[in-house]
């Protein structure tokens, strides 16, 4: 409510209290804490906070992910209660692999809305987090995948690395290919010819730093 209504301030609070709350009840590296982090980060984007979506990010996302990572495969050592979540919140039957993609999506918003509002270097971290994670679980050939990575060019185009971004974006073209998908390379090349013909919107921050809080 207070998000929909422009009560930022008030948001990042709640949220704060909802992150606390979660860590110490379901654990921090619980997947519904981690949803609550990506909301105070969206909030502190919102805010123009970027260093500090970028530290809660260092700390409560990628800090954790090599810890989630280091989970899968391992819950059924676990008991598993009556929702088919065993004690750390790791579901049963694939539910999990569902919660991790609605985390990525949520990292996603935040990585792209901290590149449109210029802080690329922000940005970079967090999709090069959802490239890794989503080339792990679901394949460097899957849609999404695929999707990320161009916005990884995208955000490495504006932070003037176009070498990068383009061989970036030319690894996605053959994943695409490989898997006959003619939209996905459709969208990658486009993002290859803007790349190559400099129409990024080049308001990243190009030194390496963020946007202030």
């Amino acid at each position: 409510v207070y998000v929909e209504t422009n009560e930022l301030e008030e948001a990042a609070a709640l949220l704060e209290r909802v992150v606390s709350d979660r860590s110490v009840v379901l654990g921090s590296n619980h997947l519904e804490t981690i949803e609550s982090v990506c909301m105070l980060m969206r909030c502190l984007i919102a805010q123009g906070k970027t260093e500090e979506a970028r530290h809660l990010f260092d700390v409560r996302i990628a800090h954790q992910a090599n810890e989630l990572a280091g989970q899968e495969g391992e819950a059924d050592e676990h008991e598993v209660d009556s929702k088919g979540q065993d004690c750390e919140g790791r579901p049963k039957d694939g539910k999990r692999d569902g919660l991790e993609a609605t985390t990525l999506e949520l990292i996603m918003e935040v990585g792209e809305r901290c590149c449109e509002t210029g802080a690329v270097s922000e940005a970079e971290v967090m999709i090069r987090h959802v490239v890794r994670r989503r080339s792990a679980v679901l394949g460097v050939d899957h849609a999404d995948t695929l999707r990320s990575a161009t916005a990884l060019a995208d955000c490495l185009g504006r932070n003037g690395q176009v070498d990068e971004a383009i061989e970036l974006c030319r690894e996605a073209i053959s994943a695409a290919v490989a898997k006959a998908d003619a939209d996905a390379a459709q969208q990658v090349a486009i993002a290859i010819d803007a790349l190559e013909a400099g129409d990024g919107d080049g308001d990243g921050d190009g030194d390496g730093s963020g946007g202030g809080g």
